[in-house]
């Protein structure tokens, strides 16, 4: 029988695919995105970053007491991507004080926070895995396809290292030994917030690119 993570992933295989040639990804690696593009991006995932930080720090609260350490030390790592994001923005002169919320991020957000308020821990552990496998492979897409250092670097290799892709594969056990995973519901609900989780970080990447929001 298949892994429940493998058949998670594979159940978003065509959006995984969309993901790693998403304009974003490929004008980052290549060095062709535009500074403001880039800096919308910056505010935008700095202020989506500290909405997950709260998501993190209440779905380590409700997981079993056995796997409950990785998400504390998860935890002091998106402190740390919290204050690179603020070194960076003050560097770049990116206003971080008094930025508004788009939709974009607005809905990633409420979204995390619905399915870790209301949904089963399941179905909370397979948004926050989709959230982290959607960076480990874009990031790492950008890496792959460098052919010189980028502005940006800092972020391109947090989130494409070897201790990224660890924590990202400490998920993926997680949800192999859960006990849930094994029965079809839930397994069915938590493909479904996995692929969730991928199609609002690809609209939150539409939401930098074309800069388009009401």
């Amino acid at each position: 029988m298949e892994s429940a993570r493998k058949l998670i992933i594979e159940h978003s295989a065509d959006l995984i695919d969309k993901m790693v040639s998403h304009p974003f990804v490929i004008e980052t690696a290549n060095g062709t995105i535009s500074e403001d593009r880039f800096r919308r991006w910056l505010v935008q995932d700095y202020l989506w970053v500290k909405e997950y930080e709260q998501f993190l720090a209440i779905l380590a609260g409700r997981a079993p007491r056995e796997i409950r350490r990785p998400f504390f030390e998860a935890l002091m790592n998106v402190h740390g991507e919290i204050e690179l994001f603020e070194e960076i923005a003050a560097r770049v002169g990116a206003d971080l004080l008094r930025p508004r919320m788009t939709l974009a991020c607005n809905a990633y957000a409420s979204f995390l926070h619905a399915t870790v308020g209301m949904k089963s821990f399941a179905e909370a552990l397979a948004a926050c895995f989709g959230a982290e496998y959607a960076y480990l492979s874009a990031w790492s897409a950008v890496k792959k396809s460098q052919e010189a250092p980028s502005r940006w670097q800092e972020f391109i290799d947090i989130w494409s290292s070897e201790s990224h892709a660890d924590w990202v594969n400490s998920l993926g056990r997680m949800i192999d030994t859960l006990p849930d995973s094994a029965n079809d519901g839930v397994l069915g609900r938590m493909q479904e917030t996995f692929r969730l989780a991928i199609q609002y970080e690809m609209h939150f990447w539409n939401m930098a690119y074309q800069g388009t929001e009401c």
